[in-house]
Formats: structure tokens, C-alpha cells, sequence
């Protein structure tokens, strides 16, 4: 066919292949599991599970509504496209036309696939279309169009909301690799590998650090080289002797606090802006991009504040939290304690993915946050708009806060509905190799990143601290949870008995 691109080597095929687990337990596997193969079609389970959590949270009210009534300017707005529904693009029946990423959608019309009907043409051509909802076509165009659309939808990255609503409410890896075959026999003793423990998270020598309910037996992680080296060695009845150094001693009941900062604010001093980040982090290592570049750029941007600004229309806070890795324990302890904060809060930044810069900046829950970033957003040196990406910065916030647990402590802020934004980094491989990881060190640090967002950070504590006009609660358009905002969570002000 004439759109066809062929990049890089592949292989033919292999069979159907899986494996299903049940608490680190192997019940049934097919095919040839082992085998590494292409992935084929995964991105439509991908968006229909996203989709899922868009009419959960009230973004989607319903599936037969024309995509086009609440996203205009994306392709949905004129002839038979702006009758496509969600459930149409979901079941491929939309028969949507349109080019997207350079490529049309002819480029899989008349395409065959091997349990249907054959068409009456050839893969590429011209087919007349038909109406919207009448005709099945297997049409990969019409899918990335699907994504773009839950993109804009969602106002934020899709993987993102797909780590957050999906992975890690279900204890899944969300980067590959996985726990050790050799952690199986502790895995029983924790709930399965979703438990916690030591894992792979997909990068070079790298080991996944959570906590661990094992009681059953020691599990000791070991890189791919150290683990081969130890293999090698007992196959040929070397006799290897492995020596663990443990000085770790469980203490009880410790107490634990947040650590908060305030410059008082000159006019409206019961009115605040909040900067925010987790000051715990795992012991695998030392917790550098996760969290210490978020607390970094929290205290630069206050010291910038203080230094330029040190009489500030509404009281400015920082919140360094505690204990955010087993369940934000510190913010949601917060928001119980201080519901005169709550009350007046006027925006809280909270960053917390890594050392990278800035590139979006996300929230949900109230219709009036989208008009006031704006405002700011309007403000700032290019500079900094350069590096933010037009499409995830948005200006109508209409999606229903998640429930609790959450992402990050930005998220408990935004359940209880009030203005918290999310500051988005470029990655540099944190999710492969520092989140959650041995090689969280401060060499990974990209202080040029840091300090970028450190001053952006303080421009946008700035702007929304000098805003004339206070963000009202109007909830955001959705069916937000019955029990709203019980289904924040209480936070436990003791530790949980485990051993």
C-alpha cells in the first residue's frame, strides 16, 4: 500500500501467549510466555480502560454524545465528524475522516482482518464512507484520533492518568520488568508482588524499592549481573557465600511531622498560597528526584519569595510532607488540621515527578481554576511559556478530582475541591530509573531544571497571590462520588500493625 513504513527489523509472529498470577503464583500460562515478541493492538484496551475512568469521573456522561459537543477545534466539528460519538470511536463504527500525523484515514480503509467479511476493495483506496455508526472498519488513524481526543478530554498526559487511575491502585508495574522469579516465596508473605518489596523497574541495573509485608521469609534483591555472578558460581558447585550487613532495627511507634513555612501575608493574611512537596522518600537510595528536587525548587522558590517579595498580598506556605510513600499520610493530615487553609486556599503547586522542567501544569475539580491560570499563565516571560506545552496546558479544568489514593499530595488537595496544580517534568527516564530505585542518587540531578522551575514556581505563587479576585468553589461539571468528600480518606494517626 502506498502509506505502508517499515522501520526497523522485525519477525514473523509467535502464537497467543500469557500468564496469569495469582499472589506471586503461577495458575495457567499459553502459548510462549518467555518469548519476546511485538505487541499488537494493546493501545485499544489502553484507551478503552482510560475511556472507563473518564465516565467515572464524570468527564464522559454519555457515550452517545457527539464528541464534538464538548471538544471543539480537534477535529470533531463539521459533517459526519461532528456526529461521532465516544462509543463509535470505542467500537470503531465512527467512520471519521480526517488526516493525523501526517497520515489520512484512507491509509486502512478497505483493510482486512481475518474474522471479518472481505471488503470489497483494496487496502489504501477511496472507500465511500458511510454514516457514522453503521459501518465497521479496523482503522488505527481513527484510534490515535480517539487518544488525541481523550488527551484533550483529560487535559493531561494519558499516562499519567493511566498510572494513577489504573496501575497503582491495583499494584501493577507501570515501566516492565518486575520482582524476581527468586522473590516468589516472599511474595506469599506480603499479598503477592503488589505487596511491596524489592523489583525490576525496566532500566539497567536498577532495583524497585517498596515497603514490604513480608514475614515469611527474607527476600534479598540482586541486579542481573550480581544475581548471574551468584548463579554461575553455585552451578559449578563453587560454594558461594553471600554476607548481608543488616543494621536496620524497628524503633515502634516514632512520631512524625510535616514541615511548613510561612511568610505572612500584607492585605489577606486568611487567604493562602501553597507550595508543595514530599520530604520522605525510600530507602533504596537517596531519594533524590523523588522527592528531593521537588522540595529543592519549593524552598528556592520560597527563598526567591522571600528575598523579592517579602510582603505578600495573601499568606504564602511551603508543605514539606511526611510520610507521603505510605499513603500521603502528611498532607492528609493537613487538610484535617487546618481547615482554616483549606478555606482560604487560593492555589497550591505541588511537584513531585522527577528533576526535569516544567512542561504542564494540570488540575481538576473547580470550573473557575481554568480562568485565573490563564490570567497568569498571560503573565509570564516566555521564557517560561516556551517550555510548556500547549496541549496540556488548558484553561477549562473540568474533570472530577480522583478519590483518595491518589497520585501524589497534590491530589488530596483537589479531592477536598480545593484549586491545586499539578507541575509536570520531562521525564529523563525517571519512571526507568530513579523512581522508586537504587539509582536515586544526586548525580541525577539536572539543577538547570531545577532552578527553572524554582522561578517558575515563585512567578506563579507570585501572580496568584497579587490575583484581585479569589477562585470560587464551583464545582466542575460530572457526577462526582456520593460520599464526596468522605472518599478523600481519613489519614491514620498511628502505624498500622504489621508484624
Amino acid at each position: 500500500a502506498p502509506y505502508n513504513k517499515l522501520y526497523g527489523p522485525v519477525h514473523s509472529r509467535g502464537p497467543n501467549s500469557g500468564t496469569i498470577l495469582l499472589q506471586g503464583k503461577t495458575l495457567t500460562s499459553w502459548g510462549e510466555p518467555k518469548r519476546a515478541d511485538v505487541t499488537f493492538s494493546v493501545a485499544k484496551t489502553y484507551l478503552a480502560l482510560l475511556a472507563g475512568v473518564a465516565v467515572d469521573r464524570g468527564l464522559i456522561t454519555d457515550v452517545n454524545e457527539p464528541i464534538g459537543k464538548k471538544l471543539k477545534g480537534i477535529g470533531f466539528d463539521s459533517g459526519n465528524n461532528a456526529l461521532v460519538t465516544w462509543a463509535q470511536m470505542l467500537q470503531q463504527t465512527s467512520e471519521w475522516e480526517g488526516t493525523l500525523f501526517g497520515l489520512p484515514d484512507q491509509v486502512d480503509r478497505y483493510r482486512a482482518v481475518t474474522f471479518a467479511k472481505a471488503p470489497d476493495g483494496v487496502k489504501g483506496d477511496a472507500r465511500p464512507l458511510q454514516k457514522a455508526g453503521t459501518y465497521w472498519e479496523y482503522n488505527d488513524v481513527r484510534i490515535n484520533q480517539l487518544s488525541l481526543a481523550l488527551l484533550h478530554l483529560f487535559q493531561r498526559p494519558l499516562p499519567e492518568v493511566f498510572r494513577e487511575a489504573i496501575m497503582r491502585p491495583v499494584g501493577a508495574s507501570d515501566r516492565g520488568g518486575g520482582p524476581a522469579q527468586s522473590l516468589a516465596a516472599a511474595a506469599a508473605g506480603r499479598g503477592g508482588f503488589g505487596g511491596g518489596g524489592a523489583g525490576g523497574a525496566g532500566g539497567w541495573g536498577v532495583i524497585e524499592v517498596f515497603e514490604t509485608y513480608n514475614t515469611t521469609a527474607p527476600a534479598v534483591g540482586l541486579t542481573c549481573e550480581d544475581y548471574s555472578l551468584v548463579y554461575r558460581l553455585a552451578e559449578n558447585k563453587q560454594k558461594p557465600m553471600v554476607t548481608l550487613d543488616l543494621d536496620a532495627a524497628l524503633l515502634g511507634e516514632q512520631p512524625a511531622f510535616n514541615t511548613i513555612a510561612m511568610i505572612k501575608g500584607s492585605e489577606k493574611p486568611d487567604e493562602y498560597v501553597m507550595l508543595s512537596a514530599h520530604f520522605d522518600s525510600w530507602d533504596g537510595s537517596s531519594g533524590a528526584t523523588d522527592n528531593g528536587t521537588g522540595t529543592l525548587m519549593a524552598m528556592e522558590a520560597m527563598r526567591i519569595l522571600k528575598k523579592a517579595y517579602p510582603n505578600p498580598k495573601r499568606t504564602i506556605m511551603v508543605g514539606h510532607w511526611a510520610s507521603e510513600e505510605q499513603g500521603l499520610n502528611g498532607s492528609t493530615a493537613f487538610t484535617e488540621d487546618h481547615p482554616e487553609v483549606m478555606k482560604g486556599l487560593q492555589g497550591l503547586f505541588n511537584q513531585d515527578n522527577g528533576t526535569g522542567r516544567v512542561q504542564a501544569l494540570s488540575s481538576s475539580g473547580l470550573t473557575d481554576i481554568g480562568r485565573h491560570l490563564k490570567q497568569w499563565y498571560t503573565q509570564l516571560p516566555g521564557f517560561f511559556t516556551d517550555s510548556l506545552s500547549a496541549n496540556v496546558v488548558s484553561w477549562s479544568f473540568n474533570d472530577v478530582p480522583t478519590g483518595n489514593p491518589g497520585g501524589t499530595d497534590g491530589a488530596v488537595f483537589a479531592c477536598f475541591g480545593t484549586p491545586s496544580f499539578g507541575m509536570g517534568a520531562v521525564g529523563w527516564n525517571y519512571g526507568t530509573y530513579t523512581w522508586h530505585t537504587n539509582r536515586d542518587t544526586y548525580d541525577k540531578i539536572v539543577f538547570d531544571d531545577v532552578k527553572h522551575n524554582a522561578t517558575l514556581a515563585a512567578l506563579m505563587v507570585y501572580l496568584a497571590s497579587e490575583d484581585p479576585e479569589f477562585i470560587k468553589r464551583d464545582r466542575s461539571p460530572g457526577t462526582w462520588p456520593a460520599n464526596w468528600p468522605a472518599n478523600c480518606g481519613k489519614v491514620p494517626r498511628k502505624t498500622r500493625p504489621r508484624y
